[in-house]
């Protein structure tokens, strides 16, 4: 999609969902929208390029998981990941979580990051628990990396 159109289709999905339209959002859920695949904060505030102060991204970062246009990943170095999603956009917070939990698989040698089926992540939690979220991220080395790192 070209910029115009991204920009557009971002300004449609926040008045939609009533959420106000300012540079930053717009701005900000366009980069992520654009890189297609999970992107890192650093990443994210390399391409805002002094636009936006990171106070401000930090805040828009946590409205957009908030109302369900992103997904986030933390991995073991405490690095965040985001990747867009507009399938959650506008859905209570229970349903965007159960919509975004999934495991995830990240190669310590390419750094891409995929998601593993369903049926091998299901996690049973002990009686009497209850889960209000998860984040479960797996680290190796790929298909196309491993043969390279052994």
């Amino acid at each position: 999609m070209r910029n115009d159109m991204v920009t557009r289709h971002i300004v449609q999905l926040f008045k939609k969902n009533a959420i106000n339209v300012t540079d930053a959002r717009v701005r900000i859920t366009a980069i992520i929208y654009n890189a297609g695949k999970w992107i890192s904060l650093a990443a994210i505030l390399r391409a805002v390029n002094n636009e936006f102060d990171r106070t401000t991204v930090y805040r828009v970062l946590c409205m957009l998981c908030d109302n369900g246009f992103l997904n986030k990943l933390v991995d073991i170095e405490k690095i965040s990941y985001y990747m867009f999603s507009d399938a959650g956009a506008g859905s209570d917070k229970k349903q965007v979580q159960d919509q975004h939990e999934h495991t995830y698989f990240k190669c310590m040698s390419c750094g891409s990051i995929s998601p593993l089926p369903a049926h091998d992540t299901i996690i049973h939690l002990p009686e009497g628990f209850t889960k209000t979220s998860s984040n479960l991220l797996i680290s190796g080395y790929c298909d196309h990396c491993a043969p390279t790192c052994n």
